[in-house]
């Protein structure tokens, strides 16, 4: 879960509107954060302190700001690593990209990314990634037009700005079911677009791509498939599981978090490393003793839609308690390790 935000205001006001936007959703991520902003030329800034950034926006005068603030999950917080990633098209064309949610078959698509020659710059030392820059490089060769759909599953909201010869051309946006994204244009014709907004506004709609083109400042829409559950059902009830029902997730010390939490990123990890086992893995268990839960792949899958719609309908309430989405961030990262944590079992079996 991170947090995404856009705005255009004729009043070279846009940063000050993101600022404040930011401050109402801080809680969706503050570790790691970046923006694009036209000054006219496209002005590019990432870092991993709030401090520095918030800094730089606020001597910032420009009519759009796109800005990104980050939850880590895939890697830690690192400069490489935050969005939004600046993405060159086959069309020559420079796209930059943010995202909130979670891609679960970035390990695939990186796979076939590094096939084609594509080089991540969010890569670890270690081997991990961003998955998020998956679905960018992804989503642009669909822009492109080099790929006819976007085979992309998992959680997703992005706003994508498209640029040629540094100007802006179209700002895209979309998000599924599991992914919040809203939309707003008051009467002096300023544009928010944003993960939550307080006050009057619009929830995107689902599994559509809203395309503006900045020259006609029209808004157009196309279908576009990113409904993930079912593909992430159908995708893991291929394969039997029944020999790893003991063995739901891996767990390491991952300082200052609950035991989900260490789960999901460090199931993520060994599920990216391939030089674990299965002997070692079945060592590590949870801090809690927790080490099955039941749960077929199928129930997994469905546990993470319902828990990730859970936590954002938290976000959305007012004078939610901070245990309350403690506890519903620790459910979404306890099931989604326990997937991850299986994946590694399929990895490393060759199943």
């Amino acid at each position: 879960m991170c947090g995404i935000c856009y705005c255009y205001s004729e009043n070279n006001n846009a940063s000050d509107v993101v600022i404040q936007q930011f401050n109402n959703q801080r809680e969706r991520g503050l570790k790691g954060f970046g923006f694009v902003a036209d000054t006219p030329r496209p002005k590019y800034v990432r870092a991993t302190d709030e401090k520095s950034i918030i800094e730089k926006l606020r001597h910032l005068k420009s009519k759009e700001v796109l800005f990104h603030h980050r939850l880590p999950t895939s890697t830690d917080n690192v400069f490489n690593a935050c969005h939004p990633f600046r993405i060159k098209g086959s069309n020559g064309n420079v796209y930059y990209v943010i995202h909130n949610g979670v891609i679960w078959n970035d390990d695939e698509l990186k796979e076939k990314h590094d096939k084609l020659g594509i080089k991540y710059i969010s890569i670890q030392p270690d081997g991990r990634f961003n998955d998020s820059e998956a679905l960018a490089i992804e989503l642009v060769r669909y822009l492109s037009g080099d790929v006819k759909k976007l085979e992309v599953e998992g959680s997703i909201a992005f706003i994508c700005k498209e640029y040629k010869d540094n100007k802006p051309i179209n700002l895209y946006f979309a998000r599924n079911q599991s992914s919040p994204l809203k939309f707003r244009k008051n009467k002096n014709g300023v544009i928010q677009i944003s993960s939550e907004q307080k006050g009057k506004s619009t929830s995107v709609p689902v599994n559509l791509l809203h395309k503006l083109n900045y020259r006609s400042g029209k808004i157009t829409t196309k279908k576009l498939d990113l409904d993930y559950y079912d593909k992430t059902f159908k995708r893991y009830s291929k394969a039997s599981y029944s020999d790893y029902d003991y063995y739901d997730s891996l767990g390491l010390s991952y300082e200052g978090s609950a035991s989900g939490y260490k789960s999901y990123n460090d199931s993520r990890w060994y599920s990216r490393n391939r030089t674990g086992d299965l002997e070692s893995a079945y060592s590590l268990g949870y801090d809690d003793g927790v080490d099955d839960i039941g749960l077929s792949i199928d129930e997994l899958a469905k546990k993470i839609v319902e828990a990730d719609a859970k936590l954002d309908m938290l976000y959305f309430k007012d004078k939610v308690k901070f245990s309350e989405i403690e506890d519903a961030e620790f459910e979404l990262n306890y099931y989604q390790g326990c997937l991850n944590g299986r994946k590694y079992a399929r990895a490393v079996n060759g199943l």
